[in-house]
């Protein structure tokens, strides 16, 4: 992803930073009520172009995503952050966008502004044998095809 960085500093020593992360991000796993789905086809309207990490006094303030997202203000852009996660102290800005780019890949439809329509995104369950890896410091999210075959395919 390309990075551009802007940093203000205010009269009072405070300190205000923009990073900005511009890439294609394509949303993988529908995820409700504790049960994930892959997404199989997704309208392109739907296609992340990047997102802008705000923080303040090197504490995460806000995120602005580049597209449409379930799980951001469809009217602002702002990505919905958990309570403890507004304020917390970002010790690594290259950890905080792998997180990031990792909620975005998924749309998390019990804490959502709208879902999308079947024509828009269409899903397929996730088998009980796959395994999905996260890998949060690479802020990594796959399926991986498992080394057996189905015994008892659908």
């Amino acid at each position: 992803m390309e990075y551009k960085h802007l940093k203000i500093q205010g009269n009072d020593n405070s300190t205000i930073e923009y990073h900005f992360y511009f890439g294609d991000i394509i949303p993988k796993f529908v995820l409700q009520d504790g049960v994930p789905k892959y997404i199989t086809n997704l309208n392109p309207l739907y296609h992340l172009k990047g997102f802008n990490i705000i923080t303040l006094n090197n504490r995460l303030f806000k995120v602005y995503v580049f597209g449409n997202h379930p799980n951001c203000n469809v009217k602002t852009g702002e990505l919905c952050l958990k309570e403890d996660e507004k304020g917390s102290f970002v010790r690594n800005i290259d950890i905080l966008r792998n997180i990031i780019i990792n909620r975005l890949e998924v749309y998390y439809y019990n804490h959502c502004h709208f879902r999308l329509v079947e024509n828009d995104c269409r899903t397929k369950p996730v088998d009980g044998f796959t395994k999905i890896d996260v890998n949060f410091d690479k802020g990594e999210i796959y399926a991986t095809d498992p080394p057996f075959r189905l015994l008892y395919p659908e």
